[in-house]
């Protein structure tokens, strides 16, 4: 499978990044997936690090949103059987949420 790159628009392989945003109530279908290429991966990664936080919390985050998390101290939690979760520095969650995978 070939994709684009959702920002440049540039042809992306099988093991490029990518994310897949939350839907709302009214999808019948899951949103596509969003997928990065290499630069635009790293180039998103350097701006929200300098921004000092993450862009909105994807379903599923990518790589990149993952290592901006890392490098910014923040882990991923939610709540305690949610299928999803969102980038928190370790002392803002909530006591009925936990650490997620």
């Amino acid at each position: 499978m070939r994709a684009n790159c959702c920002i440049c628009g540039h042809f992306v392989e099988n093991d490029a990044d990518y994310s897949v945003p939350f839907g709302s109530v009214r999808d019948t279908e899951p949103p596509d997936e969003m997928f990065y290429c290499a630069s635009c991966a790293e180039g998103q990664e350097e701006f929200w690090v300098k921004r000092g936080g993450l862009a909105p919390c994807d379903w599923i985050p990518s790589k990149w949103q993952r290592r901006v998390a890392e490098r910014l101290g923040r882990v991923y939690a939610g709540p305690k059987g949610a299928a999803w979760g969102m980038f928190m520095a370790p002392d803002e969650i909530p006591e009925d949420w936990g650490i997620m995978g």
